[in-house]
């Protein structure tokens, strides 16, 4: 599918949050920004940016049809599937990889650090999803970080790689047209590939013990089984699990 409009502001307090609006008018919408003075991640969480160095980008549609809870789980994956899909372009021979749900990280040097976020939101009335938006912030031009982040981030540029983050939104908006005409099947398989499902392994912050992420429910949820006795845990919360390199 295409976006019917695409609008860019230089200042916003939040790009979901215009996205959401325009939605009330337009069938579907991509709005940039150089900054965010609201920026939001997931759980509360605050998305901090310099002007000018970041990709501040939301995508909004408004449902024509009824969405099954697979298909809202998909909505979840296809913002960072189209994060990895453009990084491959300009980091080739980066080692990458999606943070269960949906945050990128890349390796430097000896560790991964979030390059990338997305903050998915969508709208009810009654037990129906009217409209997604879809936010993604990728970090390009800037070199430090706020201590208040507990975790550690880089930057296309940190990584080597010299660009502007205009040069990423044409590619990302490509990537989420191709995304978006997929089904939540296929969006499925993509995800779990790239979470590592059947291979990767977590350990959880409130338990012991070494889990192996072993699938996704149809809901987005993720299933770990631990690798000792072979207990089974159901997670719906990325915070909870650390992966262990």
């Amino acid at each position: 599918m295409s976006f019917s409009h695409r609008i860019h502001v230089d200042v916003v307090e939040s790009t979901n949050d215009v996205a959401r609006e325009l939605l009330k008018d337009f069938s579907s919408v991509v709005i940039t920004a150089h900054h965010q003075t609201k920026g939001r991640g997931r759980s509360g969480r605050v998305w901090e940016d310099e002007f000018g160095k970041s990709v501040l980008i939301s995508f909004g549609i408004r449902h024509q049809r009824s969405r099954t809870s697979e298909d809202l789980a998909a909505d979840m994956a296809r913002g960072t599937l189209a994060v990895l899909n453009v990084i491959g372009d300009f980091l080739p021979h980066g080692t990458y990889r999606c943070k269960y749900p949906n945050d990128v990280h890349v390796r430097e040097g000896d560790t991964w650090c979030k390059l990338a976020g997305t903050l998915v939101e969508h709208e009810f009335v009654g037990s129906q999803c009217t409209s997604t938006v879809i936010g993604i912030g990728v970090n390009i031009l800037q070199q430090t970080f706020p201590d208040t982040i507990t975790q550690s981030c880089t930057s296309m540029l940190r990584l080597g790689i010299a660009l502007q983050p205009n040069a990423v939104v044409d590619s990302l908006i490509s990537s989420m047209q191709q995304l978006n005409a997929m089904p939540a099947a296929t969006i499925f398989r993509i995800w779990s590939s790239a979470i590592g499902i059947g291979r990767t392994r977590v350990s959880l912050v409130d338990e012991g013990g070494e889990w192996l992420a072993a699938g996704l429910e149809s809901d987005g949820r993720m299933r770990i089984i631990n690798t000792f006795d072979e207990t089974t845990r159901i997670i719906n919360d990325g915070d909870r699990i650390r992966y262990i390199d």
